[in-house]
């Protein structure tokens, strides 16, 4: 006899983005060592980067709305990130739990006030850039390999620091570095299709 069994289902994304990368390790700035979420939407930031990340592909709405208003700090996301399948962490009003091995790992959210980002997101994300369509595609290795090179001699936070300067007619990035003279890279672009539009309107804030 033949037993036949159903096809999986196939899931797209089964960890989570990994947040917590762009949270601060400044430990007096609380707030920002947490992953807020609000409207289905993951936001996190150290005051030099912010990223947004659209959840409802990991989620089901009725999880999304137990996180809404909630912070959830970074090492939390950490282990969340890590785990193999969403639907295995259980969200309750009050706390998260993740299955681990040996036992379950229970936090709390925390009871911060998050930055109010609104004003930075919606000048940035706002209908004008759509119109002006200025971007320009970036292979990021080959800028970690220009930065690294660029700045091989120095200490390691002036070594990550560079700076892109861009052609008119985008043809080439230049890359430098303030602290280095002796050095400097021509990054060439990737292409980007026409129709390229990253500016929905699910990542702007609403944010009273």
């Amino acid at each position: 006899m033949i037993r036949r069994f159903k096809k999986a289902k196939k899931i797209n994304a089964p960890k989570l983005p990994p947040m917590h990368l762009a949270c601060s390790n400044n430990e007096l700035r609380t707030s920002m060592q947490c992953v807020h979420i609000q409207n289905g939407i993951a936001t996190a930031t150290d005051a030099h980067i912010l990223v947004r990340y659209d959840l409802s592909s990991f989620f089901e709405e009725n999880i999304l709305k137990k996180l809404d208003g909630k912070l959830i700090h970074m090492k939390t996301w950490e282990m969340m990130a890590k785990t193999e399948f969403t639907f295995a962490i259980k969200v309750d009003e009050d706390e998260i739990t993740i299955p681990m091995m040996g036992g379950n790992f229970v936090s709390k959210y925390a009871n911060e006030k998050f930055p109010d980002f609104a004003k930075i997101t919606n000048e940035v994300l706002d209908g004008k850039l759509q119109e002006a369509k200025s971007y320009i595609g970036l292979n990021t290795k080959l800028l970690s390999k220009a930065s690294l090179i660029i700045g091989y001699n120095q200490p390691s936070y002036y070594k990550n620091q560079i700076v892109l300067h861009f052609n008119q007619n985008h043809k080439a990035i230049v890359v430098s570095n303030e602290n280095v003279e002796e050095g400097i890279a021509i990054v060439m672009p990737v292409m980007v299709k026409d129709e390229y539009n990253p500016f929905k309107s699910k990542f702007l804030s609403n944010i009273n």
